[in-house]
């Protein structure tokens, strides 16, 4: 049976909540995960990676090579200046534009209004 994974725009949504991107090894080989919320294909994380906002963590075994991603308002969020989810998902939805979760939002309820 094959294992559902996350699409690309469910995992960025994940990601602007703060999850990370985590790239790991198992029995099939390499693998990657949206944690909390799921596998994703290698293309998924080739695109999160290639996302202007995401950066590596650096902790990988070897210097330079990274093994976790995150969004970068979420970089050193334990502190108290942290900026709180609604302050990252609109910051990143300025650099998204058009197709970042506003405006797919926006076409959501467009959508639902012109179908009444």
């Amino acid at each position: 049976m094959k294992e559902r994974t996350l699409r690309e725009t469910k995992a960025m949504d994940r990601m602007r909540t703060g999850s990370r991107l985590v790239h790991m090894h198992a029995r099939g080989g390499r693998n990657w995960f949206v944690m909390p919320g799921g596998a994703v294909t290698d293309e998924v994380a080739t695109k999160i990676r290639s996302h202007p906002r995401v950066v590596a963590s650096e902790d990988g075994l070897f210097p330079g090579l990274s093994q976790t991603w995150r969004m970068q308002s979420f970089v050193g969020s334990d502190g108290p200046d942290a900026p709180s989810i609604l302050e990252a998902q609109l910051d990143d939805d300025k650099l998204d534009g058009p197709t970042g979760i506003a405006a797919r939002q926006g076409q959501k309820t467009s959508s639902s209004a012109t179908s009444q």
